[in-house]
């Protein structure tokens, strides 16, 4: 097996180093999807009570809520760019104007909408 890596780097150096560098990126990605599928999938990371350092991505996620119904609730703009948009809550009710037990009671009436209709 040695023999043939070392064939490999030598006769097609750049080709090798590119697919280390891809199979190096495909391990970071995939570990990022389980560790956030494990954790998104633990019972108490699912619905929990909104807290001025979450970002609409979490709460999106934590409560199963797809991104334009976030961005619905959130009174975000569509069309932004998500380096652009609310990076926290505290920065959605400042926006807004909404109290964080007004935009629970929105999340939790969107997500009770959602299943309706999923049924």
């Amino acid at each position: 097996m040695s023999r043939f890596l070392s064939f490999l780097l030598r006769r097609h150096p750049i080709a090798s180093g590119l697919l280390v560098l891809a199979v190096a990126v495909l391990v970071v990605f995939a570990w990022q999807f389980a560790a956030q599928a494990i954790y998104f999938n633990d019972p108490t990371h699912q619905n929990p009570a909104l807290e001025l350092w979450m970002s609409p991505r979490y709460v999106g996620r934590s409560w199963d809520l797809p991104p334009p119904v976030v961005f619905d609730i959130m009174r975000m703009d569509h069309d932004a760019p998500p380096h652009d948009g609310p990076r926290t809550l505290t920065e959605v009710l400042s926006r807004t104007g909404l109290t964080l037990e007004e935009l629970q009671a929105r999340v939790e009436s969107a997500k009770t909408a959602l299943e309706a209709r999923r049924r």
